[in-house]
């Protein structure tokens, strides 16, 4: 005998949510860990260890190519791509809001976290670029995870499934991992300051999810509903109803 199992978009919010807390969980949970042992200078070889490898690749194309890639990582750059996405009507619930907030949260947290760490930056004799202030956790990785995770995130929460919507998600966490990694190879970042900052941005981009939704959710805005995977051509507005059966 067949099973049967009902799919509502309730369900299908409840399951998202569980797995954006347990993604927050780990988060916290890793970015605590990392701070304990930057901390406590148990990753102070493996950090020299990786700065060497990174120095040792070093050349004139790939210094350029780093350099323009950790740009993006910049205020600017940040400012920009939130600015877009708000300028726009159709844009604006689905991911100006929910970018403009990650990148808020991020500011805030990060430098709160920097104060707290106080951890001087790697050698200046080997920088490419110049930077100021406390090295750890990394804000250019911090927000590349904060904002452009996001928004590979909500792409996936919110456009139908397709080749294009895969083909940006790819390109947007690529370059939020390159982001991250260009700072170590610039010679302005330790590896653990990186992955740090992953982490730092990892939790906040699942606070907005999170939070977000939940405020989505009340307020009724249709503009930022979840898109249901549909490859069978089952209705959403059954979906809505609560009318429609899925094989289990």
């Amino acid at each position: 005998m067949s099973e049967y199992k009902k799919v509502t978009l309730e369900s299908i919010e409840r399951k998202a949510f569980i797995t954006e807390i347990v993604w927050l969980a780990i988060a916290v949970v890793c970015l605590a860990g990392m701070l304990t042992a930057v901390h406590s200078g148990a990753t102070q070889q493996t950090d020299e260890a990786w700065m060497n490898w990174f120095y040792g690749i070093r050349r004139p194309g790939l210094t350029t190519l780093l350099t323009a890639i950790t740009y993006l990582g910049c205020w600017q750059a940040i400012v920009i791509v939130c600015l877009l996405f708000l300028m726009y009507k159709q844009y604006i619930y689905t991911l100006g809001i929910p970018l403009s907030l990650g990148a808020l949260l991020q500011v805030t947290i990060n430098k709160g976290l920097k104060l707290m760490m106080m951890r001087p930056r790697p050698d200046s004799s080997m920088w490419l670029v110049h930077e100021g202030g406390y090295s750890c956790p990394s804000g250019h990785a911090s927000v590349a995870f904060a904002v452009y995770l996001l928004l590979a995130l909500l792409i996936i929460k919110y456009m139908q499934p397709s080749a294009t919507r895969k083909l940006c998600t790819i390109a947007i966490i690529t370059i939020a991992v390159a982001i991250g990694l260009s700072r170590v190879y610039l010679g302005v970042h330790y590896i653990s300051d990186v992955i740090a900052g992953q982490f730092e941005g990892l939790a906040i981009a699942m606070i907005v999810m999170i939070g977000y939704g939940w405020v989505a959710k009340k307020k009724n805005w249709k503009m930022a509903r979840r898109v249901v995977p549909d490859p069978e051509g089952v209705d959403l507005k059954k979906i809505e109803a609560g009318q429609l059966k899925m094989h289990k």
